[in-house]
């Protein structure tokens, strides 16, 4: 009798480890890690790397202050659907080029924009839950160009926040 009493507890934590690992395998999410969010991305910034190559890629005014608290990094800012401006133009681009994923470069943060940036978060493992964050900042490949010219040849690449 004891021993059975000790096993139902557990049986009942392997099988709701079980069923949310189901969940997650079946492309359901863990819940979002924006529940604190920052400042949101208003704007995208041409990066230049201590390498003298460059990087384009969402931004905040109001990040420098927040990251110096919280991180360090003053490049840690949000987007999610509704959003629009040139982060979110930095964003699709980067969808395109790095991801080939079909969506208007158009700077408007809207279904199509959140559906693709969810496959490319589900592709990376990571949290699909259709916003640009941190966590999304970190996982993602942005292009990464020898010039200031957007339009030159590029490769992607993670971020070097060693920036000048």
């Amino acid at each position: 009798m004891r021993d059975s009493t000790r096993l139902k507890p557990m049986l009942r934590s392997v099988l709701a480890a079980a069923a949310l690992t189901a969940g997650l395998l079946a492309g359901g999410s863990l819940p979002s890690a924006s529940a604190a969010p920052g400042p949101a991305c208003d704007r995208a910034e041409l990066l230049t790397t201590e390498l003298g190559t460059y990087y384009y890629i969402p931004a905040s005014r109001a990040a420098r202050d927040w990251a110096d608290e919280v991180k360090g990094d003053r490049y840690r800012c949000w987007l999610r659907q509704g959003a629009s401006g040139p982060a979110v133009r930095a964003l699709q681009d980067m969808m395109v080029k790095c991801y080939g994923k079909s969506v208007p470069v158009d700077g408007v943060f809207g279904s199509v924009t959140r559906q693709a940036l969810m496959d490319v978060q589900r592709a990376q493992r990571i949290v699909v839950d259709g916003v640009y964050g941190p966590q999304t900042a970190d996982a993602l490949s942005f292009p990464y160009y020898d010039k200031k010219d957007l339009g030159s040849s590029y490769v992607c690449s993670h971020v070097i926040y060693q920036l000048h």
